[in-house]
C-alpha cells in the first residue's frame, strides 16, 4: 500500500513537473534560436501560455481543500507556475521590449490605456512570490491563514489574470482563455457543492449545540 502511495506521488511529480519544464526550455530555445524583438514572439507567447496554464491548475487545486490545508501537490504546481511567470517576465523583457523598461511601460498604455499598470503586473508577480515562500516556509500558518487574506490575494491575481488573457489578451486565444475561466469556476462550484452535501446533516437530523453538549 505504501509503495503504491510513492508511486502515485512519483507520478503525480512528473505529469506536472515535466510539461512545465518541457514548455521552459522550448521558451528559452525559440528566445535563443529568433533573436527579433518583437511582442509577438513565439518565446514570449508559449511562456504566457504555460504561466496561464499553471495558475489555473494552481487555482483549482488549492480551492479544492476544504480543509484549507496546502497539499504537496498544489504546492509544486504553484510553485511551477511562479518559476514560468518570472521566465516569461525575463523574456518578454529580452525579446518583446529588448531590455527597454520605457518600451515596456508603452506597450502597456497602448494595450490597457495605462502605462503606469505595468506596476500592477509587478505587484502581481510580488503576491505570488509571496506567496509561494509563505507555502514553503510556514505550511502550517499558511493553512490557518485566514479566509479573508486567502480571498484578498488570490482574488488579486484573478483579476489580473483575468485581464491579461480575456481582457486584453490576444484575440486569437481569448476564446480558449474564456473556457478555461468557465472550467475553473465549474471545478470550484462543483467542489463547494460536494463539500456542502458533505457537511450537512442528514435530514431530521440537527447538530449538536455547544449548550446540548454542556
Amino acid at each position: 500500500m505504501a509503495g503504491t502511495r510513492w508511486l502515485q506521488s512519483r507520478l503525480r511529480f512528473v505529469l506536472v513537473i515535466v510539461p512545465g519544464i518541457s514548455a521552459a526550455i522550448l521558451a528559452i530555445a525559440f528566445a535563443v534560436k529568433d533573436d527579433q524583438a518583437r511582442l509577438d514572439h513565439p518565446a514570449i507567447t508559449l511562456s504566457a501560455q504555460a504561466t496561464f496554464a499553471y495558475w489555473l491548475l494552481g487555482t483549482a487545486l488549492l480551492f479544492r481543500n476544504h480543509r484549507h490545508e496546502v497539499q504537496p501537490l498544489a504546492r509544486l504546481v504553484w510553485s511551477a507556475g511562479l518559476a514560468l511567470l518570472l521566465l516569461h517576465i525575463t523574456i518578454a523583457f529580452w525579446r518583446g521590449h529588448a531590455w527597454s523598461h520605457d518600451a515596456a511601460v508603452e506597450h502597456v498604455a497602448e494595450v490597457g490605456g495605462y502605462g503606469t499598470g505595468i506596476f500592477v503586473n509587478y505587484l502581481f508577480a510580488l503576491v505570488w512570490f509571496l506567496d509561494v515562500i509563505w507555502m514553503w516556509c510556514s505550511k502550517q500558518s499558511v493553512s490557518t491563514r485566514s479566509h479573508t487574506l486567502k480571498l484578498a490575494a488570490h482574488g488579486f491575481l484573478a483579476f489580473v489574470m483575468f485581464n491579461a488573457t480575456v481582457v486584453y489578451g490576444p484575440s486569437p486565444n481569448r476564446y480558449f482563455y474564456a473556457l478555461a475561466w468557465l472550467a475553473l469556476a465549474f471545478s470550484c462550484w462543483s467542489f463547494q457543492e460536494r463539500t456542502s452535501l458533505e457537511i450537512e446533516p442528514p435530514p431530521g437530523e440537527q447538530k449538536e449545540t455547544k449548550a446540548e453538549r454542556e
